[in-house]
């Protein structure tokens, strides 16, 4: 699972992570818990933190967006784009039957998302009865801006103290 929330992440229930999350989970559900045939699959779930996931139905009665997408045991990586812009969420894959890595599908958009000012990305998995294998190998993270407009930059600081 891959998150933006308004809190740091803690281990829980969904995905190895906590339930009422405040924000958004982008979710690559490789087990088909409700047999209905509808997995491997990428759901798109906001949360205002008062929402507890639909563990029975695999997350569908939930989701804001959704597709089926075989992301497991593929010759090259499969990649995830996701793209938020003007409260728009758009979610491309590429299926990793190429190493073009520019080679993406559609796979999910929803309008109107409204998603947490300041927030924490995280990544997290869990297992169930079925054991499966899942490697990161990058995530990256950029700043959209309308052609001509300049970034508006904040800078952090913080103290370091010596031990």
């Amino acid at each position: 699972a891959i998150w933006f929330t308004t809190a740091q992440g803690l281990d829980g229930p969904v995905y190895g992570a906590a339930d009422n999350w405040n924000g958004i989970g982008i979710f690559f559900d490789s087990f088909d818990n409700d047999g209905k045939k509808n997995n491997p699959a990428v759901l798109v779930v906001g949360n205002n933190g008062k929402l507890v996931y639909d563990h029975p139905n695999d997350g569908t009665t939930q989701a804001l967006g959704t597709c089926l997408r075989d992301f497991r045991n593929k010759p090259y990586p499969v990649r995830a784009k996701i793209t938020y812009y003007k409260k728009t969420l758009t979610v491309l894959i590429n299926n990793g039957f190429t190493p073009d890595k520019e080679d993406y599908e559609f796979c999910t958009k929803v309008d109107n998302m409204i998603i947490p000012q300041e927030g924490y990305f995280g990544i997290s998995a869990a297992t169930g009865g079925l054991a499966d294998d899942h490697d990161v190998l990058s995530f990256l993270t950029f700043r959209l801006t309308e052609p001509g407009q300049e970034l508006v930059t904040r800078f952090l600081s913080y103290t370091s103290q010596s031990w």
